[in-house]
């Protein structure tokens, strides 16, 4: 009966430790059990983005967004533990389709993750930049021990290209000649060539029969030469000169059909032709036909520059054309014009003209205009009409015009404010928190802003900002570590913000930031910031402790005390009995 006694009296004892001793939130420090707390919106800085990188740019194609999702180690009153889980967010902005990709989800339990998507554009993107966002669930700790589930929507910028639509191109077809054809009028003239397709298959060629056709309209000047589809096709044509034909280069046009991409297409090429009238009277020949060349004088833009990289509207820059007389004669009274659709540009001498006397055949020459974008344009190219008037030996009159594409910028410029540490004082080990703003003060967008900060007194850092409309701002949250003691004034720490424009073209500013780092205030600052606070546990272990030897005292006095009440009564019986029996 004794021996069961203190069985029981150290069996309460042990679990009166055990009860004080457990965790009274046993649910919160679990956050995989079925007792976790529900999620709940987190604090946007708590998770950072980095190291982006999107490969692809066209619509209906695969784009793959990786990135870098880290929790942030900042002084706050909870610490980020690890990072759960990312999801991408499938919303009415979401440039993707919704196939398996989109619903992958990255299931993680650590502080940094890498995530990587292969997306498929939509095919009826247009060019621009898209939000991509990304649901990031992670779990914070509190300093009492309580875990917390939260989420958090991170936004990635991407550039897409619209897909591109097949259209025709000078570059898709071609003719090669091997020797130049001739005839003389009246006879008949072989013309041979090789049509071939660079982009698409040719499928037919045939004559184009217009005013000046040299040729009489009969037998191969109706003739198309088929194929079923074929980058090389052979073509032979025998036509009989006219009576009438002038001496000269005359270009025999034909209509090339051709397919590309599933579309039918029509292009027209030409071969330079050598053919032979009659001669007049006073050249010793027969007829009285006026001898000449009908081919027509050319006049030609062979180029043009702009003088700087970037045109930007109410900015003047110098136009240089780079003209060439293709003919075989001398040309004059040469008038070349510049004009626009909707007047985007305007001529700085007021005409936009400029007057040449003559051009030799074969002469080259530099004509340059000085002209300025109109205020408001958009960023894009807008078309410049380039009208050259000219005349030949014979006073007659011939036209040409010809469209080049300028490329007008809009001037991007932004500034740095707010810079703020949130620390007054800074010693070595300590997290560094500093934000600042990003003002886009120009007149274009920035796009995929991103803020570094490095220095020789702290670790290197970054934040994605992303796009900055103009006019407006963009915050920068950033934390790093102070690794170096520095004195005084110190502004060799950079603050180094990166932008694109329309065209993924990099452009930075850099600022300079005043970062000075003390030395600590203990002997082993590592050993203090790194040791894990136990002192909570300790008062409890020990108050445990205390109130167990206590009951275990109280315990073991009862039961001695019963023990000696037991005894005293045996004693008072056995003593009782031995009277008796003496009597």
């Amino acid at each position: 009966m004794n021996r069961m006694r203190k069985w029981i009296a150290w069996g309460l004892c042990v679990l009166l430790a055990a009860t004080i001793l457990v965790p009274q939130n046993v649910q919160a420090t679990n956050p995989g059990s079925a007792e976790t707390t529900d999620i709940v919106a987190g604090v946007d800085t708590d998770i950072s983005i980095s190291n982006v990188n999107v490969d692809g740019d066209r619509a209906g194609e695969k784009i793959t967004v990786s990135f870098r999702a880290g929790a942030d180690t900042g002084n706050r009153n909870y610490k980020i533990t690890n990072i759960a889980k990312i999801v991408p967010v499938l919303d009415e902005t979401f440039p993707f389709e919704t196939d398996n990709e989109a619903y992958k989800v990255v299931q993680a339990a650590t502080a940094t993750v890498d995530a990587s998507y292969a997306f498929t554009a939509k095919s009826d993107l247009q060019t621009g930049y898209y939000p991509v966002s990304f649901a990031i669930t992670y779990e914070r700790k509190a300093e009492d021990g309580t875990v917390t589930s939260c989420c958090v929507t991170k936004v990635i910028s991407v550039k897409l290209q619209a897909k591109e639509e097949s259209t025709a191109s000078d570059e898709d077809v071609s003719l090669k000649v091997k020797s130049a054809p001739s005839g003389t009028y009246g006879k008949s003239c072989k013309i041979q060539f090789q049509a071939k397709a660079k982009n698409g298959k040719i499928v037919s060629v045939t004559p184009v029969i217009s005013d000046g056709f040299p040729f009489e309209t009969e037998g191969d000047a109706y003739r198309s030469i088929t194929s079923k589809g074929t980058t090389s096709l052979k073509c032979e044509y025998e036509f009989k000169v006219r009576e009438d034909v002038m001496t000269g280069y005359q270009m025999v046009s034909f209509l090339v059909g051709y397919q590309k991409d599933g579309k039918s297409y029509e292009t027209t090429r030409s071969v330079n032709v050598k053919l032979t009238g009659k001669k007049s009277s006073s050249e010793g020949g027969a007829g009285g036909a006026v001898s000449g060349n009908t081919s027509t004088p050319r006049l030609m833009v062979t180029g043009y520059d702009v003088g700087k990289d970037n045109i930007y509207e109410n900015e003047t820059f110098t136009l240089t054309l780079h003209m060439e007389n293709t003919a075989k004669s001398t040309i004059s009274n040469i008038k070349l014009s510049l004009t626009s659709e909707e007047n985007q540009f305007i001529p700085e001498n007021g005409a936009g003209n400029v007057f040449i006397e003559s051009m030799k055949a074969g002469e080259e020459k530099e004509v340059t205009f000085q002209i300025k974008p109109a205020s408001g344009l958009e960023e894009k190219n807008y078309p410049l009409l380039v009208k050259t008037e000219y005349e030949n030996s014979k006073a007659e009159a011939f036209s040409a015009e010809d469209t080049l594409y300028i490329p007008v910028s809009l001037r991007q410029r932004l500034s740095v404010t707010d810079v703020y540490v949130a620390e007054d004082s800074i010693e070595v080990g300590d997290t560094v928190e500093l934000s600042a703003t990003v003002n886009n003060l120009g007149e274009g967008s920035l796009h995929n802003v991103t803020v570094y900060l490095s220095g020789d007194n702290i670790e290197d850092s970054s934040s994605y900002v992303g796009n900055v409309e103009p006019g407006k701002s963009g915050t920068v949250d950033m934390l790093t570590k102070a690794t170096v003691v520095t004195e005084g004034d110190h502004k060799k720490n950079k603050m180094i913000i990166t932008y694109e424009d329309k065209d993924g073209n990099v452009q930075e500013e850099t600022v300079d930031v005043d970062l000075r780092v003390a030395e600590p205030v203990y002997d082993n600052l590592e050993k203090v910031k790194n040791a894990k606070d136990y002192s909570g546990v300790a008062k409890k272990t020990g108050t445990a402790v205390i109130i167990l030897v206590v009951v275990a005292g109280i315990i073991y006095l009862g039961i001695r005390r019963k023990k000696k009440k037991q005894q005293i009564l045996d004693d008072f019986i056995e003593n009782g009995s031995t009277e008796d029996e003496s009597e």
